[in-house]
């Protein structure tokens, strides 16, 4: 059967010795296949790296407008926090702790002797330190109203000096009582805000010409100046609680001279009173010390010779508060040289009252 030529071997070209064999076009192709992948895959994971790089950049960036957005509304709470904390304390008063109390009470009394409540206020506020608060005791009744109406310095008194200066109304167990009663009560002590306490009252006035100052005296437990006293309030409330007559009322009760009857108490419980010498240079009575201008003048003085008097009321023109005429002559002095009527008709107290009055 015939089955065509026969096949033929092809023949090999022999090639040089030493010459590797020349590559193929197929073997070209997956060469240049592999080199594409290659740049191919390089390239992908470099735009891979590159937009894993972006979406960190964009994370880092929502994370940091996040957080700006967060401190920015911190910082408005934090704001208007202060805003508010600044406003209530601008509402609040500031508490001042004060190292001494002076206090005054401001009873009925007629209307000559009321019209002194502004001077005397504002004496006492200018001749003691800043740290000395005034607390003012009144009846909270017509008279007290009426002190007011004839004192309308009071009220820039008060906003002029601010918590420095207080008004007290007395309780109503102790409103009624008599002046002593009231002096000598454990509830009007204890309202003091501060332990050294000066009493002071509507018949004397400061020196602010004295060389002496309040300071001066502080550090003595006690001193009687014949109504104006310095004591500690401790040492007073001890007294009153093993002293008072009533537990109604808390107080030294049928007293009269109450500032006096309470040194002596004080002094037979123990406390010492001050020397002589230290008494006369805080408040002037029958003479000062080495002819000294006191610390304060209390009462018109009738003992002290006439010469030392006028020359005291000259360097003290303060004293002449203690009455609205002690310009008059019958209405200061020694008893002697008292003019009743002239005095009476002075003060606008005569009845019918003098013309002017």
């Amino acid at each position: 059967m015939y089955r065509g030529h026969p096949q033929q071997q092809r023949r090999r070209e022999s090639q040089p010795y030493g010459e590797p064999p020349q590559p193929t076009t197929r073997a070209r192709v997956n060469v240049c296949s592999f080199v594409l992948l290659c740049a191919l895959a390089i390239t992908g994971g470099a735009v891979w790296a590159l937009l894993s790089e972006r979406s960190e950049l964009q994370r880092q960036m929502t994370e940091l407008r996040r957080d700006s957005v967060k401190q920015h509304e911190t910082h408005e709470q934090q704001t208007k926090t202060w805003r508010q904390e600044v406003q209530k304390a601008l509402k609040t008063p500031v508490r001042t702790s004060y190292n001494a109390s002076a206090f005054f009470c401001c009873f009925d009394g007629p209307a000559w002797m009321q019209k002194r409540y502004t001077v005397m206020l504002g004496n006492a506020l200018n001749a003691l330190p800043p740290s000395v608060k005034v607390q003012v005791f009144h009846r909270g009744d017509a008279s007290w109203e009426r002190g007011l109406h004839l004192n309308p310095g009071v009220e820039r008194l008060k906003q002029t000096h601010g918590s420095r200066l207080a008004f007290h109304e007395l309780p109503l167990r102790i409103r009624k009582a008599k002046r002593s009663d009231v002096l000598l009560s454990y509830d009007l002590w204890n309202t003091l805000d501060a332990e050294i306490v000066l009493a002071f009252g509507s018949g004397g006035a400061f020196c602010a010409n004295a060389l002496v100052h309040f300071e001066d005296f502080a550090s003595f437990e006690l001193i009687d100046g014949d109504g104006l006293l310095l004591t500690r309030k401790s040492a007073v409330l001890d007294v009153i609680r093993h002293k008072a007559g009533s537990s109604n009322c808390r107080c030294i009760e049928g007293k009269h001279g109450p500032t006096r009857y309470l040194a002596s108490q004080l002094t037979s419980g123990g406390a010492l009173d001050a020397p002589r010498k230290v008494k006369e240079h805080f408040a002037a009575s029958s003479a000062t010390a080495d002819d000294a201008l006191p610390f304060a003048v209390v009462g018109t003085l009738p003992a002290m010779d006439a010469a030392k008097r006028s020359d005291l009321i000259e360097r003290c023109p303060e004293a002449k508060a203690i009455f609205p005429s002690l310009h008059e002559p019958g209405c200061f002095g020694a008893p002697s040289s008292l003019d009743k009527d002239r005095c009476v008709a002075a003060l606008c107290v005569s009845n019918p009252r003098p013309s002017g009055c």
